[in-house]
């Protein structure tokens, strides 16, 4: 896959016409979630220390999507967290999260969902995200596609609209993130009131409708992020991304894969911090963001003070003995 020229992309009528199967599907896996919620579900794990866990909605709402999209589209390529393939070929790939929010779902926690992110040639153009909640208190789909805006139920959204965050809104930042974030300039004593959902997906979809004022990823997975990138840039908003600390921050508007190439370990590759909201906030808080120092380096400068504060006061001897 290349990025072509702004002519050879497909238009509006066309990418409409996959918004709304992508909202019908998205609902589809939903509706597998739901099923499933709150009943006795086994689990697997993926990773070390019970940390990734996999479950069979997972994989079934997975092969419903797959199965799906096939049937619609059987041109197409898919990329879904729990296959190993990239089935298909052509400018098109969808890429899949049947559950985001695992342990969220397997504790009953109603903040999961299934994304669904549909690129053209490493651009999302389509986006949609099923959640079993909302800010209107009803289960439902935030869709778009490139170009046309940004819904819930088809109920028009928008990113907040405030350029620096304020301290009684809510803001969206990972789990632990006082380890490993600090924040300099104007946003050093406030963040906002912040929370961490569990979900990347719902935090994407809460920052294009503004309930969270921006949102901070640290290492998300392109089935994470395909869908509600897209969300937000139609909400008015803006995602940036870099690999690493030491690249720049940039729009996020091409996933490029990374290592491997155009397969699917190339786009399972694919990384990169992600900070999402209105354009002015989210560059605030990108430039304003910086790693949190070591262990070790956070006692440095006390031990230093201590090294040479024993150097210049000499130790207390009381008298010696007999005296």
């Amino acid at each position: 896959m290349t990025l072509g020229t702004q002519a050879t992309w497909p238009d509006a009528a066309i990418l409409a016409g996959i918004e709304a199967d992508a909202v019908a599907f998205a609902q589809g896996g939903g509706n597998i979630l739901l099923k499933y919620f709150r009943t006795n579900v086994e689990v697997e794990y993926k990773g070390a220390g019970k940390g990734d866990p996999v479950s069979k909605v997972d994989r079934e709402s997975e092969a419903y999507l797959r199965a799906a999209i096939h049937d619609r589209y059987p041109s197409h390529s898919i990329l879904g967290e729990e296959g190993n393939e990239l089935d298909g070929e052509g400018d098109y790939l969808w890429v899949l999260d049947p559950l985001d929010g695992t342990t969220n779902f397997l504790n009953r926690l109603p903040f999961f969902a299934v994304s669904i992110g549909v690129l053209y040639r490493g651009v999302p153009v389509v986006g949609a995200v099923f959640v079993p909640t909302s800010g209107l208190l009803e289960q439902g789909v935030y869709h778009a596609h490139l170009g046309g805006g940004a819904f819930f139920e088809g109920h028009a959204i928008r990113v907040a609209g405030n350029p620096l965050p304020e301290a009684a809104q809510l803001s969206g930042l990972p789990g632990g993130y006082w380890r490993r974030i600090r924040f300099g300039g104007e946003v050093r004593n406030s963040p906002g009131e912040v929370r961490t959902l569990g979900s990347i997906a719902v935090e994407l979809a809460l920052t294009a409708d503004g309930t969270l004022q921006y949102s901070v990823f640290g290492a998300p997975k392109i089935w994470d992020v395909a869908g509600g990138v897209l969300l937000v840039r139609e909400a008015g908003g803006l995602s940036l991304t870099h690999a690493t600390r030491t690249d720049p921050w940039a729009p996020l508007e091409r996933f490029a894969p990374g290592k491997g190439g155009d397969t699917a370990e190339g786009f399972r590759n694919w990384r990169g911090a992600v900070v999402a909201g209105n354009a002015e906030i989210a560059w605030n808080m990108a430039t304003a963001m910086y790693g949190a120092p070591r262990p070790g380096e956070t006692m440095r400068p006390v031990v230093n003070a201590l090294k040479w504060a024993s150097q210049q006061i000499p130790l207390f001897r009381g008298p010696g003995p007999g005296k």
